[in-house]
């Protein structure tokens, strides 16, 4: 992906850009450090900028935990506008959605939509349409969900007056766009994709052209049969053709997803048994008794559990872990990081010989070539192919002898005759360093630092246990060069850097939902009470 600008480069006064993030129709997004160390996305605006500026300036001082912050609109030396917004150092749900190729999990659904419906309802309730809900402009940041790319934001008034060139994305599109009609609804009925595309990993209308899948929109009703069950009735409601048959707000269709985990109430016939048919569900708690023994009301026994249980909140299904690399992609992440390991051993050997006043530069040059080789190992063995774990021990092992070896050799011994019966140093004292490698890279567990799945890009954990086996192993090999001791521990620092990390989602924690406008009446007016333990206000406005 090519960007205008490069890392270092300083476009907007006070900002240093750090590397390119994103880039679409609307311009393009930079990671940027702002000259007080503040960490901030920069996004260049440089498509439809009267559009963009327009919803920019409706959302440019709200604050909520689950809308992306934005912090300032500032214009460079040659006009151009820049938004300076909150940078979220996670992933779009776009992405987690692209890797669940059959949906996500029941409960992780229900608790990132609540979140979800709390920013929503903070636009609803200022009088804001977004007109671009979609997967790809929703971030999970360590488990929180945030809204975010407000370019199509409209206010309500604004909406009314008609439609304009750029309506958002033809799949989350409601059918009366077409109209001109911009109202909350179109928001709810893209709620009500998303909502599919994550029970299910696909939209509900899809086609070979943008008409196809407009006219899908219009007369098509969604195939929600492989939906499950109890989730159905919600989506057929948000995706209702006709804006007043759907969820008149988000705060509605929220507390039906809040009701999902509600025990069920049936009462219990007074005068004999009656056809399970007949029962009528309650969704009222409450036990009235007649009787010593005899209540009213009884809770549904509970179901027998689904051959696929829903996983807790916290855990992350098999489907949303990354996919395995390909070999192609294996080759490319092994040649860069490679590559990036002599760049940045350059200044450690460097600052060594000017620190300490080496006589024999040559030697750190050789020092440095020798770490180079022995990351290099650990990144080719462990990258490189699918074996466990105690496979890539032995490897490391032999890699290990061979880099003693070629150390022995480079300062001056070989295994001559002579040199093994006539030597005054015994022979099995050159085979220390052949030792020490063998340990260093056999014993430490290099494959779980550098795992692309790793809980932090870097920690300071190995370089820690690094050095203090190295440090170990001196103990027994006293008479060795300097500065081979501190091998492992450069090791251990500079082998995380140059290895790729790519975190896996995290579920949410369980949230309570507060769903409350403004205009709500007071607290004791609840629709009632839930699983989650509290109670959300019956509002019919927004």
């Amino acid at each position: 992906m090519h960007f205008r600008y490069r890392s270092g480069e300083r476009p907007l006064a006070g900002y240093t850009l750090r590397r390119g993030v994103g880039k679409g129709g609307f311009g393009e997004v930079y990671l940027a450090y702002s000259d007080g160390g503040k960490e901030v996305a920069l996004k260049l605006i440089c498509g439809h900028t009267a559009v963009e500026l327009r919803g920019i300036a409706h959302c440019l001082n709200l604050k909520h935990p689950n809308l992306v912050h934005l912090y300032d609109l500032r214009f460079d030396e040659q006009k151009k506008p820049w938004l300076v917004m909150e940078f979220i150092l996670g992933e779009s749900l776009a992405q987690i959605v692209q890797r669940s190729a059959n949906g996500l999990p029941e409960q992780m659904v229900r608790e990132w939509f609540l979140s979800y419906a709390l920013g929503l309802h903070h636009l609803h309730d200022r009088g804001i349409v977004h007109r671009d809900l979609k997967p790809g402009n929703v971030f999970i940041e360590n488990g929180h969900l945030k809204i975010g790319d407000y370019g199509l934001c409209k206010t309500i008034t604004d909406a009314a007056q008609g439609h304009t060139t750029h309506m958002g994305t033809v799949h989350y599109m409601a059918p009366e766009i077409g109209q001109g009609n911009y109202t909350r609804s179109i928001d709810i009925y893209s709620s009500g994709i998303m909502l599919y595309e994550l029970l299910l990993g696909r939209v509900p209308f899809n086609g070979q052209s943008v008409g196809e899948i407009i006219i899908k929109h219009m007369t098509d009703q969604p195939d929600v049969s492989m939906i499950p069950p109890r989730f159905q009735p919600i989506v057929l409601k948000s995706l209702e053709k006709s804006p007043e048959n759907r969820y008149a707000t988000i705060q509605e269709m929220a507390r039906d997803i809040e009701r999902l985990a509600s025990p069920l109430i049936v009462p219990v016939p007074r005068n004999g048994p009656q056809p399970v048919d007949s029962l009528v569900v309650k969704p009222t708690p409450e036990v009235v008794l007649h009787g010593p023994q005899e209540p009213r009301y009884r809770p549904v026994p509970p179901p027998p559990p689904p051959s696929n249980p829903p996983l807790p909140s916290n855990v992350v299904p098999e489907s949303a872990k990354l996919p395995p690399p390909s070999p192609m992609e294996r080759f490319e992440e092994l040649a860069k990081s490679m590559l990036a390991v002599p760049i940045l051993l350059l200044p450690v050997v460097g600052l060594s010989i000017l620190f300490t006043g080496a006589s024999d530069p040559w030697g750190y040059c050789r020092f440095g070539m020798l770490v180079t080789l022995f990351i290099w190992s650990i990144l080719i063995v462990t990258k490189l192919g699918h074996a466990p774990v105690r496979w890539h021990r032995f490897a490391l092992v032999f890699a290990g002898v061979a880099i003693g070896t070629l150390h022995i050799w480079s300062i001056g011994w070989t295994p001559t005759l002579d040199s093994v019966f006539y030597d005054r140093v015994p022979w099995h004292t050159h085979l220390r360093p052949v030792i020490f490698f063998a340990l260093v890279l056999g014993v430490l567990n290099w494959s779980e630092w550098i795992s692309r799945t790793r809980e932090s890009l870097w920690s300071s954990w190995p370089v820690v246990i690094a050095t203090g086996f190295g440090w170990f192993l001196w103990l027994a090999w006293r008479d060795a060069p300097p500065g081979t001791p501190w091998i492992p521990a450069i090791a251990a620092a500079i082998v995380q850097f140059v290895s790729p990390w790519h975190p896996l989602p995290v579920a949410p924690k369980t949230r309570k939902l507060t769903l409350r406008s403004s205009y709500s009446p007071a607290p004791s007016d609840t629709v009632g009470e839930f699983s989650s333990g509290m109670s959300v206000p019956r509002s019919t406005g927004d």
